[in-house]
């Protein structure tokens, strides 16, 4: 996009001129982290995503008819087999820092392996591809027929396993999970009590975050709320 600023800017008149339109569709940062992209092998920085999507905001308000952005904005891939709470904490950092991020849907945001790819290679290399499943059914829109079926896989640092868990009950896709799932009841319930701001998904997200570094070991969403809960 970057690359074809210029062309862009040359052809929008001409495409008001005779009726014509542009969308911008199935963008995705994929990640903020330098070593999570180079993993999923993209090619680009944080600061390239934010003059691309100051580009994309300027443009649109220029030419809001022609040049016409994703209903959905950004998309991310959050969290990886290899994340870890300093990859989390610029991650959201940098999210906060972009308007065209729905932060409720940049939780929901995970990895899908499928076999044979170089991501599940280096997966697979590192032990981190398993048998089974512990949480309930994933799809973050890369599985497109019955037939297909991703591989599971588990983190390598055990904290980010609480914090995904808790990610994808304050996102988009928590509406999704059963309506007696134990997890997303106590998420539920602590969010009623949250004031304010600090309810919002991203704010008690990057508490959870902080929390989930001063309490190493803590090992379920629901222990982890508790200790938001306590000083210290």
């Amino acid at each position: 996009l970057l690359a074809a600023r210029e062309a862009i800017e040359r052809i929008l008149p001409l495409m008001a001129k005779n009726g014509l339109a542009m969308r911008i569709y199935g963008m995705s940062v994929e990640n903020f982290s330098a070593a999570e992209n180079a993993r999923l092998n993209k090619g680009i920085t944080a600061e390239q995503v934010h003059e691309a999507a100051a580009f994309m905001i300027r443009t649109n308000r220029r030419w809001p008819d022609q040049f016409r952005l994703s209903p959905g904005g950004l998309s991310m891939i959050l969290f990886t087999p290899w994340t870890t709470l300093a990859d989390l904490r610029l991650n959201v950092e940098h999210i906060e820092r972009c308007p065209l991020i729905d932060h409720a849907f940049a939780l929901s945001r995970k990895l899908q392996l499928f076999p044979g790819r170089p991501v599940t290679l280096l997966a697979e290399r590192d032990g981190l591809v398993v048998t089974g499943r512990d949480d309930h059914f994933y799809n973050a829109g890369c599985m497109t027929g019955a037939d297909q079926d991703d591989l599971p896989w588990r983190f390598l640092h055990p904290e980010i396993d609480v914090l995904w868990r808790l990610a994808r009950r304050l996102s988009v896709d928590g509406g999704r999970l059963p309506p007696d799932d134990p997890e997303s009841k106590a998420v539920a319930a602590f969010r009623l009590r949250a004031p304010g701001e600090t309810g919002k998904p991203l704010a008690l997200f990057r508490r959870a975050l902080e929390a989930a570094a001063r309490h190493p070991g803590t090992d379920s969403v629901t222990g982890l709320l508790e200790r938001l809960g306590r000083p210290g």
